[in-house]
């Protein structure tokens, strides 16, 4: 097992840890897509902050998926 693979396995165990709690809690602003969307409300000119930063994500993500 190379060491990214490592380091990825850890960030995901990471995630889970956190996630995990705050899902069980069930309290507003736990969890991560919660804490996302508080960035809809803020805003870069007329564009959403939240959108201003998963679209490129998502522009990047499908390319790099595909080359």
């Amino acid at each position: 097992m190379s060491g990214w693979s490592v380091a990825w396995l850890v960030w995901i165990l990471a995630f889970a840890a956190i996630e995990a709690p705050a899902v069980w809690r069930k309290r507003k602003g736990d969890t991560l897509s919660e804490q996302w969307w508080w960035l809809r409300d803020r805003k870069i000119g007329p564009v959403p902050v939240g959108w201003a930063i998963l679209l490129p994500f998502w522009i990047w993500l499908t390319i790099h998926a595909f080359t």
